[in-house]
């Protein structure tokens, strides 16, 4: 079973979420990780959230190997990222600085049209929808013929781990956005976990630890809130 560690301190990491982002944090040093470009999605108010339970992380090494594969990191304006599997090293405060740099420049970059400028994205507009809504009718013919051999397919990164408090930490992404739950089945008994009730594309679920022998289904659904995709996953 995988147990991520802190690059700079060694300690336990704890996985946690924010909005539809899931990532890790070290209770010890500060520290925080994100999986390879996880850290984009995340906003200038998520980031401030962030703050309020992470401060400030110090960054003494020159050095560091990451938590997920072992390659080494490289320092940049972020902190440091891996040079194998993209995932990044960072703290709150190099967070924020980040996503006010981010919205500072698309402030900067984004004038207001002039009317050609407009008439001209009017009529792309309307070729796009026209070429996006040929795609659905295309798309839609595939689908059907593709939705069983794609189903296990969706969930992807399955991922399961010791939390410090003796939990178990499972996290998994999906190729499109699905509410989310889990069935736990221990000696006959069942128990149904909501991971998520709206569409996301990461998904966190901490339980206590499970007998053994327990199954664990994963259960995704539309946004019908229809069920649309089950898969089995082994629990150590």
């Amino acid at each position: 079973m995988n147990i991520m560690k802190c690059p700079q301190c060694n300690s336990r990491y704890e996985p946690t979420s924010i909005g539809s982002i899931v990532y890790w944090q070290c209770h010890t040093c500060n520290s925080l990780w994100f999986d390879n470009q996880e850290v984009q999605y995340v906003s200038l108010n998520e980031a401030e959230t962030i703050a309020h339970t992470s401060p400030s992380a110090r960054f003494t090494n020159k050095q560091y190997i990451c938590p997920r594969c072992q390659a080494m990191l490289e320092k940049n304006e972020q902190g440091f990222q891996c040079t194998r599997c993209g995932g990044e090293l960072t703290d709150s405060k190099r967070l924020i600085e980040m996503k006010k740099t981010s919205v500072e420049t698309y402030r900067k970059t984004h004038t207001l049209f002039s009317f050609s400028q407009l008439k001209s994205s009017v009529i792309l507009s309307l070729v796009a929808v026209f070429i996006f809504v040929n795609y659905l009718i295309i798309h839609s013919f595939q689908e059907r013929a593709t939705l069983q051999s794609e189903a296990t397919s969706q969930i992807q990164n399955i991922r399961i781990e010791n939390t410090s408090d003796q939990k178990l930490a499972i996290v998994f992404t999906t190729k499109k956005a699905y509410s989310s739950e889990a069935v736990v089945v221990t000696d006959n008994k069942q128990k149904t976990y909501t991971i998520n009730e709206s569409p996301r594309f990461s998904h966190l679920l901490i339980i206590d630890t499970p007998s053994r022998h327990s199954a664990l289904t994963i259960i995704l659904k539309d946004k019908d809130g229809q069920e649309a995709i089950t898969r089995q996953v082994s629990l150590p």
